[in-house]
């Protein structure tokens, strides 16, 4: 149990009925309930059952609390604060351990959250080099893995994902498209369209989505643009694909890990105003061929407490 004490206000409704308004406790653990009642002479007595037992459960994970707990913590010399710094040696795998923690600082204790996490610096690192690995521990920890293959000083980028689905900008002609300035621009869930005039009464003939992408499992996966009436492009981190109207055949190979969310962007360009229809799907040899489900696509990363971290590979 914590040693804290807040106090309740009650109301009276009606029928012998009250309500009890208590404030926000802000740590969670085991607490108790004191209700009493008081008689006309101010005397309290406990009403039955009283003391009740409470629990106060941690709220949802947020990046600005969201740290790391161990494999990188070190105590500053001249500030005597403990700081994150990583050490790793070239080509060995290096690993630390980011703790979610809701607004209060509470450690969560269940998993699910979502992370992006890129090793930055050396631009003779190789590709591979700047994807860290992210394992869901199921108890609100998450182990992160990376491993480089040159000397030097980098550093590690860690965010959170906060929403699920991509974001979409939607342009009336192809000027605007390449200025970036959207005509209308909104969080898309998937993409799956099929509309004779779609979306806010308005012929769009450019669009572009962005975002991040999941995998539900390590392998080579497809990925196909469907239903395009003029061209599109995907890109997966480094890795892109073209797509061109009646183009059966194309699709954009991938070999991904399911440790890994991946940067994703989407354009595509209509050469038709009165009709919109463009499916975004994937296979691989565990999944057929489907749309993609929102639950693997993110946007809006935030940095958790304390990133980027300095890392010295030597």
């Amino acid at each position: 149990e914590i040693d804290t004490s807040v106090e309740c206000n009650s109301k009276y409704l009606d029928e012998g009925l009250y309500s009890l308004m208590c404030p926000a406790v802000s740590t969670a653990g085991k607490y108790q309930l004191d209700v009493n009642f008081a008689d006309i002479k101010g005397v309290l007595t406990p009403i039955r059952f009283s003391p009740f037992d409470v629990v106060i459960h941690p709220g949802h994970a947020t990046p600005e609390t969201t740290e790391v707990s161990s494999g990188g913590l070190e105590v500053d010399i001249g500030t005597g604060q403990k700081v994150v710094r990583f050490n790793s040696h070239v080509g060995l795998f290096g690993s630390f351990v980011v703790a979610a923690k809701d607004m209060f600082a509470n450690e969560v204790n269940v998993g699910g959250n979502r992370f992006i996490a890129r090793v930055k610096g050396d631009i003779n690192a190789e590709p591979s080099d700047r994807l860290v690995r992210v394992i869901d521990q199921g108890n609100g920890h998450y182990t992160f893995a990376y491993k480089v293959s040159y000397a030097s000083s980098y550093q590690i980028d860690v965010e959170m994902l906060t929403n699920s689905g991509i974001h979409g900008e939607y342009y009336l002609n192809k000027g605007s498209f390449k200025d970036g300035t959207p005509d209308n621009a909104l969080i898309q869930s998937q993409l799956g369209f099929e509309s004779e005039r779609w979306a806010f009464n308005r012929r769009f003939t450019h669009f572009r989505w962005t975002g991040y992408i999941s995998f539900p499992h390590t392998g080579d996966f497809q990925l196909q643009l469907d239903g395009i009436d003029g061209y599109g492009t995907i890109w997966i981190d480094e890795v892109h694909g073209i797509f061109r109207r009646h183009d059966k055949r194309s699709g954009l190979d991938f070999k991904a890990d399911e440790n890994i969310l991946y940067e994703l962007k989407v354009e595509y360009v209509s050469v038709r105003s009165d009709r919109f229809s463009l499916q975004f799907l994937w296979s691989s040899r565990k999944i057929r061929q489907q749309i993609i489900s929102k639950k693997y696509l993110f946007n809006t990363p935030k940095p958790i407490k304390g990133s980027p971290f300095d890392l010295i590979v030597s």
